[in-house]
């Protein structure tokens, strides 16, 4: 007998049905279509105990022979056709789907979209040996019955389900699941994610996984080949219009160019690579002979800079040393032949700009009339090194204000000029 509740959720249901019906062809019938079959399809839930998707599963795992992806497809049709309408390609756009997958004979595909497996199956027993196809899913509820019908058909080792949002997942596909280039390409999950979801694909600077990998691939998208300006200006406007990034910028890096124009140095120390910005900035106007040490800490920013630095042309001038600035500052003397160092720009981790400055002069490297460059002093901030280089007694001081890189947040460039002790 149906209880209270029960009948109490069922007249609810009915009336709202009834509701969204009256309403269909209103202003707002397409919203409210949506919500009738949802709502349909929840009532249908509440009482037979399955969704839709897994009434198809059912179906084809008590008609459907294991193993065979060809049975498991018309299986599918079957029910769709004579039961329950369900999103699938079906077998009329299922044969245009066949003739261009034949067409094209890939070896690596992407579906987004995966459903209930329906597409994935059928494409994958078209499928060449070796060839494979990951399938993206959002809703868990049809990715846990779309792997039961990819594995009572047989293609399980063909197909791979990747469970997420395609946003998340297209942009990891080279690092995370090896994926070099697609050959071919099935789009059918949410319309409106069409256009920007193919932007992505086709976009290698949005394919990227880090931010400091596609500052890179729109660089050698935009920039010219060999031509450090053309590189620094790219960097400016990729992180001025796209992503910020924490370069010195153009504000402040012509502030750069004119202390390091006016010291005219031989031998150049950045701590702090980064992306290469202000390495190839620095570069292009050493003169020639000069050289450019530059170290970074993190490795995956090293690789980045590397590679933006031999696209800028730069390579023979700059020379990066991956690592700790504190173990790297006392090996320069022995390690890369540096007696000292003219001009130091310091920009990597404003605690260590104190101790690091210490470092320098105790190594020797510093001599009298080197300067010191240390972007951030006013934000973050590095009020211990401004304490320090003031109060010391060792440098001569100018402060230059300016601007966080690409924004209007107040910053400021110290430039400490050494005495000697």
């Amino acid at each position: 007998m149906i209880g209270l509740n029960t009948l109490l959720a069922l007249s609810a249901s009915i009336l709202l049905l009834f509701t969204l019906y009256i309403i269909l062809n209103g202003p707002r019938r397409a919203f409210a279509r949506i919500v009738f079959y949802e709502v349909r399809e929840a009532i249908k839930v509440f009482f037979m105990n399955h969704t839709k998707e897994q009434r198809v599963l059912q179906y084809v795992l008590d008609n459907a022979t294991r193993g065979d992806p060809q049975s498991v497809i018309e299986s599918i049709d079957k029910y769709c056709n004579e039961k329950e309408w369900a999103m699938n390609v079906g077998d009329q756009k299922g044969l245009i789907l066949d003739n261009v997958v034949r067409e094209a004979n890939p070896r690596e595909l992407l579906e987004l979209g995966t459903y209930c497996g329906y597409s994935a199956v059928r494409i994958a027993r078209l499928l060449q040996p070796g060839a494979r196809l990951l399938t993206v899913e959002f809703n868990p509820a049809y990715a846990a019955v779309a792997k039961q019908m990819i594995e009572f058909a047989g293609v399980n080792n063909k197909v791979h389900i990747l469970e997420g949002n395609t946003q998340e997942i297209i942009p990891q596909l080279k690092k995370k699941y090896e994926v070099d280039t697609l050959d071919f390409v099935f789009v059918d999950h949410w319309k409106d994610k069409y256009l920007e979801d193919t932007e992505l694909l086709e976009n290698p600077v949005q394919m990227a996984e880090t931010k400091e990998k596609r500052i890179l691939e729109f660089v050698k998208q935009n920039a010219a080949e060999g031509d450090p300006q053309s590189v620094v200006d790219q960097i400016d406007k990729y992180c001025s219009q796209k992503e910020w990034a924490m370069n010195v910028g153009d504000e402040k890096g012509l502030i750069l160019d004119n202390v390091l124009k006016e010291t005219d140095p031989t031998t150049v120390l950045e701590l702090g690579t980064y992306c290469g910005y202000s390495a190839i900035r620095m570069a292009r106007l050493l003169k020639p002979g000069a050289r450019l040490l530059t170290v970074e800490m993190n490795s995956e920013n090293a690789a980045v800079a590397k590679q933006m630095i031999k696209f800028a042309g730069v390579q023979d001038k700059v020379q990066l040393l991956e690592g700790s600035s504190e173990i790297i500052i006392p090996s320069l003397k022995t390690k890369y032949g540096v007696d000292q160092v003219d001009f130091v720009f310091i920009d990597h981790f404003s605690v260590s700009y104190t101790s690091d400055t210490k470092l320098l002069e105790e190594c020797g490297l510093i001599k009298k009339g080197s300067v010191l460059l240390a972007d951030n002093v006013l934000y973050p901030g590095a009020p211990d090194f401004l304490e320090y280089v003031r109060t010391c007694g060792f440098y001569d001081c100018t402060n230059f204000p300016s601007h966080i890189e690409y924004s209007t947040r107040e910053d400021a460039m110290e430039k400490a000029v050494f005495k000697g002790k």
